[in-house]
Protein backbone atom coordinates (compact mmCIF):
# COMPACT_ATOMS: atom_id res chain seq x y z
CA UNK A 1 0.00 0.00 0.00
CA UNK A 2 0.88 3.67 -0.23
CA UNK A 3 1.14 4.31 3.01
CA UNK A 4 4.61 2.16 3.47
CA UNK A 5 5.53 2.83 0.28
CA UNK A 6 8.73 4.84 1.41
CA UNK A 7 8.97 3.46 4.85
CA UNK A 8 12.88 3.08 6.17
CA UNK A 9 14.28 4.75 3.43
CA UNK A 10 16.59 6.78 5.71
CA UNK A 11 18.49 3.65 6.03
CA UNK A 12 19.88 1.65 2.82
CA UNK A 13 17.23 0.90 0.28
CA UNK A 14 18.63 -1.66 -1.65
CA UNK A 15 19.79 -3.94 2.02
CA UNK A 16 23.04 -5.16 3.30
CA UNK A 17 26.28 -4.87 1.62
CA UNK A 18 25.94 -8.69 1.26
CA UNK A 19 23.87 -8.33 -1.35
CA UNK A 20 20.22 -8.99 0.40
CA UNK A 21 17.72 -6.84 -0.43
CA UNK A 22 15.01 -5.31 1.73
CA UNK A 23 12.21 -7.48 0.00
CA UNK A 24 14.11 -10.46 0.98
CA UNK A 25 14.52 -9.05 4.71
CA UNK A 26 10.57 -8.77 4.51
CA UNK A 27 10.05 -11.82 3.22
CA UNK A 28 12.13 -13.03 6.02
CA UNK A 29 10.69 -11.26 8.21
CA UNK A 30 6.91 -12.82 7.03
CA UNK A 31 8.23 -16.11 7.56
CA UNK A 32 9.74 -15.84 10.95
CA UNK A 33 7.19 -14.06 12.56
CA UNK A 34 4.32 -15.98 11.31
CA UNK A 35 4.63 -18.24 14.33
CA UNK A 36 2.92 -17.78 17.35
CA UNK A 37 4.84 -16.21 19.91
CA UNK A 38 5.94 -13.16 21.64
CA UNK A 39 8.46 -11.76 19.20
CA UNK A 40 10.16 -9.91 21.70
CA UNK A 41 13.45 -9.33 19.73
CA UNK A 42 12.28 -8.46 16.07
CA UNK A 43 15.70 -7.78 14.88
CA UNK A 44 17.30 -10.70 16.31
CA UNK A 45 14.57 -13.05 14.65
CA UNK A 46 14.53 -11.51 11.33
CA UNK A 47 18.38 -11.19 11.08
CA UNK A 48 18.68 -15.11 11.83
CA UNK A 49 15.77 -15.67 9.51
CA UNK A 50 17.61 -13.72 6.53
CA UNK A 51 20.83 -15.07 7.25
CA UNK A 52 22.07 -11.21 8.00
CA UNK A 53 23.52 -9.24 10.61
CA UNK A 54 21.55 -7.27 12.79
CA UNK A 55 22.98 -4.23 11.95
CA UNK A 56 21.81 -4.88 7.93
CA UNK A 57 18.32 -5.72 9.53
CA UNK A 58 18.44 -2.09 11.09
CA UNK A 59 20.15 -0.45 8.10
CA UNK A 60 17.24 -1.17 5.87
CA UNK A 61 14.72 -0.54 8.18
CA UNK A 62 16.15 2.27 11.29
CA UNK A 63 12.64 1.78 12.71
CA UNK A 64 10.59 -1.41 13.96
CA UNK A 65 7.24 -0.29 12.87
CA UNK A 66 8.55 0.62 9.30
CA UNK A 67 9.57 -3.56 8.82
CA UNK A 68 6.71 -4.69 11.02
CA UNK A 69 4.37 -2.32 8.41
CA UNK A 70 6.40 -3.92 5.55
CA UNK A 71 5.55 -7.34 6.51
CA UNK A 72 1.92 -6.45 6.75
CA UNK A 73 1.97 -5.08 3.37
CA UNK A 74 3.46 -8.46 2.57
CA UNK A 75 0.39 -10.22 3.92
CA UNK A 76 -1.96 -7.84 2.09
CA UNK A 77 -0.53 -8.35 -1.16
CA UNK A 78 -0.17 -11.85 -1.03
CA UNK A 79 -4.05 -12.45 0.22
CA UNK A 80 -5.25 -10.36 -2.80
CA UNK A 81 -2.73 -12.82 -4.89
CA UNK A 82 -4.54 -15.82 -3.23
CA UNK A 83 -8.32 -14.13 -3.31
CA UNK A 84 -7.60 -13.13 -6.90
CA UNK A 85 -10.96 -14.42 -8.59
CA UNK A 86 -12.47 -13.64 -11.93
CA UNK A 87 -12.41 -10.93 -13.85
CA UNK A 88 -16.36 -10.73 -12.82
CA UNK A 89 -16.24 -10.71 -8.97
CA UNK A 90 -18.89 -12.33 -6.91
CA UNK A 91 -19.68 -15.74 -5.27
CA UNK A 92 -16.22 -17.11 -6.27
CA UNK A 93 -14.71 -14.03 -4.30
CA UNK A 94 -16.74 -14.15 -1.30
CA UNK A 95 -15.30 -18.63 -1.62
CA UNK A 96 -12.12 -16.87 -1.46
CA UNK A 97 -12.53 -14.91 1.55
CA UNK A 98 -13.09 -17.96 3.08
CA UNK A 99 -10.31 -19.33 2.26
CA UNK A 100 -7.94 -16.40 3.02
CA UNK A 101 -9.64 -17.18 6.92
CA UNK A 102 -8.37 -20.60 6.99
CA UNK A 103 -5.04 -20.00 5.61
CA UNK A 104 -4.80 -17.28 8.64
CA UNK A 105 -5.05 -19.68 11.04
CA UNK A 106 -1.63 -20.89 9.85
CA UNK A 107 -0.22 -17.76 10.64
CA UNK A 108 -1.05 -16.55 14.21
CA UNK A 109 1.98 -14.33 14.71
CA UNK A 110 0.57 -12.60 11.58
CA UNK A 111 -2.46 -11.81 12.66
CA UNK A 112 -1.37 -11.21 16.31
CA UNK A 113 0.85 -8.48 14.89
CA UNK A 114 -1.74 -7.19 12.85
CA UNK A 115 -3.74 -6.77 16.02
CA UNK A 116 -1.42 -5.13 18.01
CA UNK A 117 -0.28 -2.37 15.40
CA UNK A 118 -3.94 -1.68 14.36
CA UNK A 119 -4.82 -1.39 18.02
CA UNK A 120 -1.79 0.77 18.48
CA UNK A 121 -2.91 3.01 15.56
CA UNK A 122 -6.15 4.42 16.95
CA UNK A 123 -3.97 7.23 18.10
CA UNK A 124 -3.13 9.75 15.39
CA UNK A 125 0.06 10.15 15.25
CA UNK A 126 1.18 6.61 15.62
CA UNK A 127 3.62 5.76 12.80
CA UNK A 128 0.79 2.99 11.52
CA UNK A 129 -1.99 5.53 11.66
CA UNK A 130 -2.01 6.69 8.28
CA UNK A 131 -1.52 2.62 6.96
CA UNK A 132 -4.20 1.39 8.62
CA UNK A 133 -6.65 4.55 7.87
CA UNK A 134 -6.03 4.17 3.85
CA UNK A 135 -5.85 -0.05 4.59
CA UNK A 136 -9.78 0.54 5.67
CA UNK A 137 -10.72 2.60 3.22
CA UNK A 138 -9.48 0.96 0.52
CA UNK A 139 -10.76 -2.40 2.04
CA UNK A 140 -14.34 -1.39 2.56
CA UNK A 141 -14.63 0.38 -0.17
CA UNK A 142 -13.51 -2.41 -3.08
CA UNK A 143 -15.88 -4.91 -0.77
CA UNK A 144 -18.66 -2.65 -1.30
CA UNK A 145 -18.23 -2.44 -5.18
CA UNK A 146 -18.02 -5.90 -5.25
CA UNK A 147 -21.74 -6.40 -3.58
CA UNK A 148 -23.14 -3.46 -5.31
CA UNK A 149 -22.19 -5.74 -8.55
CA UNK A 150 -23.44 -8.56 -7.19
CA UNK A 151 -26.57 -6.62 -6.43
CA UNK A 152 -26.84 -5.55 -9.79
CA UNK A 153 -26.87 -9.21 -11.01
CA UNK A 154 -29.78 -10.51 -8.36
CA UNK A 155 -26.58 -12.07 -6.55
CA UNK A 156 -26.95 -10.77 -3.03
CA UNK A 157 -30.53 -11.73 -0.62
CA UNK A 158 -33.30 -9.01 -0.55
CA UNK A 159 -32.64 -6.17 1.56
CA UNK A 160 -28.58 -6.49 1.58
CA UNK A 161 -27.10 -3.15 1.57
CA UNK A 162 -24.02 -3.55 -0.23
CA UNK A 163 -22.06 -0.74 1.62
CA UNK A 164 -23.51 -1.82 4.87
CA UNK A 165 -22.58 -5.61 4.29
CA UNK A 166 -19.38 -4.24 3.41
CA UNK A 167 -18.63 -2.94 6.86
CA UNK A 168 -20.08 -6.09 8.67
CA UNK A 169 -17.92 -8.22 7.18
CA UNK A 170 -15.15 -6.75 7.55
CA UNK A 171 -16.23 -6.46 11.10
CA UNK A 172 -16.62 -10.11 11.15
CA UNK A 173 -13.16 -10.87 10.13
CA UNK A 174 -11.45 -8.80 12.52
CA UNK A 175 -13.86 -10.04 15.06
CA UNK A 176 -13.14 -13.36 14.84
CA UNK A 177 -9.95 -13.56 14.41
CA UNK A 178 -9.30 -11.86 17.68
CA UNK A 179 -11.53 -13.95 19.44
CA UNK A 180 -9.42 -16.92 18.01
CA UNK A 181 -5.89 -15.26 18.90
CA UNK A 182 -7.78 -15.83 22.58
CA UNK A 183 -8.70 -19.17 21.97
CA UNK A 184 -7.61 -20.76 19.34
CA UNK A 185 -9.44 -24.35 19.90
CA UNK A 186 -13.42 -22.84 20.75
CA UNK A 187 -13.17 -20.55 17.64
CA UNK A 188 -13.88 -21.93 14.23
CA UNK A 189 -13.07 -18.74 12.33
CA UNK A 190 -14.05 -20.61 8.56
CA UNK A 191 -17.16 -21.54 9.54
CA UNK A 192 -18.23 -18.38 11.46
CA UNK A 193 -17.42 -16.29 8.43
CA UNK A 194 -18.84 -19.01 6.07
CA UNK A 195 -22.46 -18.60 8.48
CA UNK A 196 -22.24 -14.87 7.86
CA UNK A 197 -21.86 -15.06 4.47
CA UNK A 198 -24.43 -17.25 3.49
CA UNK A 199 -26.83 -14.61 5.38
CA UNK A 200 -25.68 -11.96 2.47
CA UNK A 201 -26.86 -14.62 -0.14
CA UNK A 202 -29.78 -16.15 -1.81
CA UNK A 203 -31.02 -19.36 -0.06
CA UNK A 204 -29.60 -22.54 -1.62
CA UNK A 205 -26.24 -20.70 -3.00
CA UNK A 206 -23.05 -23.07 -2.60
CA UNK A 207 -20.35 -21.98 -0.66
Amino acid sequence: MAAIENAGTTGNPAGDSDGTSREQIVEAAAAALAAAGSHDDVYGEVSRAAGVSRDAVAGAFPAEHDLLLAVLDLRDTQAEQFMAGPDDPGVDQLRGVIRLIERNATTPGLVALHWRLSAEAIVADHPAHAYYAERYQAVIAGTAEIFQQMADRRELADGVDPTAAAHALIAVLDGVQLQWLINPAGVDMAAIVRGHVRTLLPPGTEL
